[in-house]
């Protein structure tokens, strides 16, 4: 009986130990499914975020690309219509510049018909000569002769071709020293030569000692030098020129003009060189005149435009003893002062220290030419 109590308590024993085996297997293997969920949630969750961060990050890119294009066509709108504008500006300031060069080449030709005008009523016609003439009386036409006469005896006439190799009486013209040639002398001009130069016509056999550049202020007065190699002689000349200028600028509808381009129809040169006072006297049927018109300058933008009409008299003559005495005075003062006169108008100027100085030149050059 004891025995067969044994057995069944050894029995429940073992059935017990098989259940509690069973429980913990049961138990480790549901800690395990468990676990095993567990990890394909979390591995879903981080499949689903990492799906979701692409997603945003796809959208975020799309986002980025779709404002990048608006940006483009606002940029490409914009550069369309400032391309537009700046061709219509273009447009709209080539309309205002050919219209403001029209108007400026419409008063340039004013200009010059006016100047042409003066002219022309200052010099009278031979048609308008011979009615003036038909009016005056037999006793004033021979007033008149006499007074002709007398100012073509006092009046300087160019030396006729066959006088040319021989010494006038009226005209600075000398024979050419036989040493002015030297090479010893022209090193000695060379040295004196700052604002005259010696140029060689072969044409002519020629050589001309002249200033290298005037510009006139608006007179000028000056010497040069010929030497005739052929006859072998020497000439003084004086020139005279007067430059009047008009000059105009248009710059944004404001129109400046500036200087006066009128002939004074000068005759007569006064000159003061220090204390000593010496006159020219010229005829008036010699001077030439000429009217230079520059085209208008076109620039544009915030320079503007701008342009020049000028008018030109002068005289180049051969100096006679009196232009002599002046072209020394002058060459050895210490300051000179000029005045070009007409029936109307006369212009007053000090010498500049330039046109002083050429003159100094050529009389220096004037002197080792003719000194032995």
């Amino acid at each position: 009986m004891k025995i067969e109590i044994c057995k069944r308590y050894i029995q429940i024993l073992g059935i017990i130990s098989v259940l509690s085996f069973s429980n913990l297997v049961f138990a480790e293997t549901v800690v395990h499914n468990e676990r095993v969920i567990q990890q394909d949630i979390q591995k879903k969750q981080e499949i689903a975020k990492a799906e979701q961060e692409k997603r945003k990050k796809e959208e975020l890119e799309h986002q980025k690309a779709e404002e990048e294009r608006r940006r483009k066509e606002e940029l490409e709108q914009k550069r369309i219509q400032e391309e537009k504008r700046k061709k219509e500006e273009l447009e709209h300031k080539k309309a205002q510049d050919e219209k403001q060069r029209l108007e400026r080449e419409n008063k340039e030709k004013a200009e010059k018909r006016r100047l042409e005008e003066l002219y022309n009523e200052q010099t009278p016609t031979e048609k308008q000569e011979k009615q003036v003439q038909s009016k005056i009386s037999p006793k004033e036409k021979q007033q008149n002769n006499k007074i002709i006469q007398n100012q073509k005896s006092s009046a300087r006439t160019p030396t006729s071709d066959s006088n040319k190799s021989k010494i006038q009486t009226m005209y600075w013209e000398v024979p050419l020293s036989p040493t002015a040639t030297l090479s010893s002398k022209q090193e000695k001009i060379k040295k004196v030569c700052d604002r005259v130069n010696a140029k060689y016509d072969e044409m002519k056999n020629i050589t001309y000692y002249s200033p290298k550049r005037i510009s006139p202020d608006p007179i000028a007065l000056y010497p040069y030098i010929e030497i005739n190699h052929t006859n072998k002689t020497l000439r003084l000349v004086y020139k005279s020129t007067y430059i009047g200028t008009h000059s105009y600028a248009i710059n944004r509808g404001i129109d400046v003009q500036m200087g006066d381009a009128r002939w004074i129809y000068y005759h007569t040169v006064i000159v003061r060189a220090d204390n000593n006072l010496y006159e020219i006297r010229y005829n008036l049927q010699r001077q030439h005149r000429e009217v230079i018109s520059e085209s208008p300058m076109i620039q544009g933008g915030i320079f503007g435009y701008s342009g020049s009409t000028s008018v030109y008299e002068g005289y180049t003559e051969i100096m006679d003893q009196n232009a002599f005495e002046i072209f020394k005075a002058v060459a050895n003062a210490k300051e000179v002062k000029m005045r070009f006169a007409g029936d109307n108008r006369q212009i007053d100027k000090k010498m500049s220290k330039k046109l002083k100085e050429i003159h100094e030149e050529i009389w220096k050059i004037f002197n080792i030419l003719q000194n032995e």
